[in-house]
């Protein structure tokens, strides 16, 4: 058995054996730890914690009460998602792309399904 490296995203290492439970080795296709895409959602999980800190834990700190931390954090996490503009999906909020998103998705269901409806009753 080897041992295989694995670098967190805080820059961690930590060492895993490449084996199962039972210590025959693991086919070299399977995962050694999480699933395609944990890396992803991790990086993305550590760049909004550190806007989070950045925008609002350091800059309006200190904190006199945990109720204080809990309304800011409410009304950035509003802010973040209802109001901020983003270039990269047309200068909407990120709540307004996921409501268009769902509508089309809806939109393209409904003529799905009719599309579908009309070849069954022509065939």
């Amino acid at each position: 058995m080897t041992g295989h490296w694995c670098t967190t995203a805080t820059g961690a290492r930590s060492t895993s054996r490449s084996a199962t439970a039972s210590g025959w080795p693991r086919p070299a296709s399977s995962p050694r730890w999480g699933s395609t895409g944990d890396s992803y959602d991790n990086a993305l999980a550590e760049t909004i914690n550190g806007l989070y800190k950045a925008e609002i834990i350091h800059r309006r700190g200190p904190w006199k009460t945990r109720e204080a931390v809990e309304l800011a954090t409410l009304e950035w996490a509003s802010w973040f998602n209802h109001h901020r503009l983003l270039e990269p999906i047309g200068y909407i909020p990120p709540a307004e792309a996921e409501a268009n998103y769902w509508r089309q998705q809806a939109q393209a269901s409904t003529t799905t399904k009719a599309a579908n409806s009309a070849a069954l009753q022509e065939g």
